[in-house]
């Protein structure tokens, strides 16, 4: 399946190791529904760590005040990595 993103990247995905076509196709039915409700995980191995910078620079930066923001350099360094 080819998942196209809202900044127009793509991706193929594909899934394997079904025993029958009947497994294979509740699994497909399975995928579709989930994105249609926009639960469906594209990236199935990711650290913590890469996630949680995904999540504070893209998701809850365009959200955030300066007061959070000043909270987060103090949790993390200009880079995004932990401070020691």
């Amino acid at each position: 399946m080819l998942l196209t993103f809202a900044d127009e990247s793509t991706k193929t995905q594909q899934h394997a190791g079904f025993t029958t076509k009947r497994e294979a196709n509740a699994f497909r039915d399975e995928v579709i529904g989930q994105l249609h409700t926009g639960t469906y995980i594209v990236y199935g191995k990711i650290r913590v760590e890469e996630f949680m910078i995904f999540w504070l620079e893209d998701i809850m930066r365009p959200r955030i005040t300066g007061d959070t923001d000043s909270y987060a350099n103090s949790v993390c360094g200009i880079d995004g990595t932990q401070k020691k």
